[in-house]
């Protein structure tokens, strides 16, 4: 409800809405388009699994109007819920303020990053390998030409490392970094945090080099925890996330509102030996 005009260049105070349901940043659903209403009525349900692990679900209002033939798409605001707050949801009709869609608030994709801590002659010393990245999305269609910024932070980036970069990948078949090794003196850092690993992390922005800008377009970030990293060379695939200061946006009102009901249910099949006792059980009864 409650629309801006201004969202609609044909007929101000009358867009063309329609409602896009991602996972992450994939595409799930999308409604039909309700024409000539800043408070558009959809009336649609979907149900559906969710066979991965996943970071946000964010539901887009987007309007469309055609200027000479061509139409044009444009993101009125956003309702996004983290999967913790997935599970704290009523399950009922409730209206949620619609948020500002910026690019820092959007990521997609994955990388796959190695490290290990090593200790020679009392200098501690992280090492990191970024092997590659999966599904870096540009909201343009553009073919990525990402890059890395790596560095290690403390408790709110109370602490913070030197930054490393990594070269850029120019329209790459295969997003992959090879033989690179960033290393970083832990040393310092773990004077400031009582000597504690936990509280120490390393942090790596993604961006899309766009040949105009030093600083490119952001793509996502991860926010890796040291505590389990050994001396041992490890790797593991972490999800690219927003940065942490934009994914608690707060609803705009000047943007409107979006009714939904959401129920979302998680089952969990343990291993077979959890279910003995009750096997027995059932068992023992029948007798």
């Amino acid at each position: 409800k409650s629309l801006p005009s201004k969202s609609c260049r044909i007929l101000p105070g009358c867009p063309n809405t329609y409602c896009v349901i991602n996972l992450d940043k994939e595409e799930l659903f999308e409604t039909e388009i309700v024409y000539g209403t800043p408070c558009p009525f959809f009336c649609e349900q979907f149900e559906f699994e969710i066979p991965r692990a996943f970071w946000t679900v964010g539901f887009f209002l987007i309007t469309t109007d055609t200027t000479f033939s061509i139409t044009n798409h444009s993101t009125i605001g956003k309702v996004t819920f983290t999967k913790d707050q997935l599970c704290t949801l009523p399950n009922k009709d409730q209206w949620y303020g619609l948020k500002s869609v910026k690019c820092d608030s959007e990521a997609q994709g994955k990388a796959n990053i190695a490290m290990c801590i090593t200790t020679d002659n009392d200098t501690v010393l992280l090492q990191v390998r970024l092997k590659e990245c999966a599904n870096l999305y540009m909201s343009d269609l553009q073919k990525v030409q990402p890059y890395a910024v790596l560095e290690i932070v403390g408790p709110n980036n109370s602490i913070r490392s030197r930054i490393q970069e990594t070269k850029t990948l120019r329209r790459p078949t295969n997003m992959q970094w090879k033989n690179q090794t960033y290393e970083f003196k832990l040393n310092d850092m773990l004077k400031r945090c009582q000597d504690d690993l936990s509280n120490l992390s390393l942090k790596v922005d993604f961006y899309h080099h766009n040949g105009v800008f030093r600083e490119g377009t952001f793509l996502g970030e991860v926010l890796a925890n040291l505590a389990n990293v050994s001396d041992a060379w490890s790797d593991r695939w972490y999800f690219l996330c927003p940065k942490m200061s934009d994914i608690i946006l707060q609803p705009n009102h000047d943007l409107g509102s979006l009714r939904l009901k959401i129920e979302y249910k998680e089952d969990h099949i343990l291993p077979n030996n959890h279910y003995t006792p009750l096997l027995n059980s059932s068992s023992n009864s029948l007798r």
